[in-house]
């Protein structure tokens, strides 16, 4: 980070402070466990290191909207026995940190850091906190991840379930709430073949992959296959799932898990 950036995240820091320490006391409260100290089984930093991370990146208009992002990243995983807070809320940070494509605009959403002030970066809050902080959501992720734990078992070191979790909650956070169910039995059903056939083994070294290569189908850097008659809401959109009509969301959903399937 520059000299200029640090001077500016320090300057947002004092203005945040007070909302930080209230969202790590919310942390405390809800978990029982010490912010400062690294969850067990989480591969990211502490919760403390992540909210800061956070209020770094907004100003003081945005105060509301960080304090909601920290406080619904505890209250999501609170009961999970996999996803950690810290975590979590390192994915919804890398969502605001990178281009993002949730809400149909056809080139995206741009980092929050690179957005000037106003309504882009309320818009890009917002996109991101429709995506992540949707509790149904939540709970198919943690219904996905204990379905891994279960079916693939001892057959992948843990860090292949981790490097899962975080993936299949992208994959769920660039869908609609709408559609969590066929993404779930689609995710359900990828383990289940994964773990039975050796030729989906060849194909994927491990499930996440095949998440990855989702997601990068529903991003639109890679078309899926089948997909060309499919219409955009924008004439100059460029095709992935959130410029497709609602009516052909469906078809590029399954058209992007296409590869998950065996061949008949």
């Amino acid at each position: 980070m520059s000299l200029f950036g640090k001077i500016g995240a320090a300057v947002r820091r004092r203005i945040h402070q007070r909302d930080i320490e209230r969202s790590l006391a919310h942390f405390e409260r809800v978990s029982g466990l010490a912010a400062g100290a690294k969850q067990s089984y989480s591969d990211t930093g502490t919760f403390r290191s992540q909210v800061d991370r956070l209020f770094a990146l907004g100003n003081a208009a945005e105060t509301a909207e960080l304090k909601r992002i920290a406080e619904s990243s505890v209250l999501s995983t609170v009961m999970s026995r996999y996803y950690r807070a810290a975590d979590y809320l390192s994915d919804i940070l890398d969502d605001l940190e990178r281009d993002t494509y949730l809400t149909g605009e056809p080139s995206g959403e741009a980092p929050l850091p690179a957005m000037a002030e106003g309504f882009e970066r309320e818009l890009k809050l917002k996109a991101i906190m429709n995506a992540w902080l949707v509790p149904l959501k939540v709970g198919s992720v943690e219904t996905t991840v204990a379905a891994h734990s279960k079916i693939i078992g001892r057959l992948l070191p843990y860090a292949a379930l981790q490097r899962f979790e975080r993936n299949v909650a992208r994959l769920f956070a660039l869908t609609a709430a709408s559609e969590r169910k066929l993404v779930e039995e689609h995710v359900l059903a990828l383990l289940e073949t994964w773990h039975d056939h050796n030729v989906m083994r060849a194909r994927f070294a491990e499930p996440a992959d095949a998440m990855v290569e989702a997601v990068v189908c529903l991003c639109g850097d890679s078309v899926p296959e089948g997909v060309s008659h499919l219409r955009t809401r924008r004439p100059d959109a460029p095709l992935r799932l959130a410029t497709a009509v609602p009516e052909d969301r469906q078809h590029y959903l399954r058209a992007s898990f296409g590869r998950w399937e065996l061949e008949p």
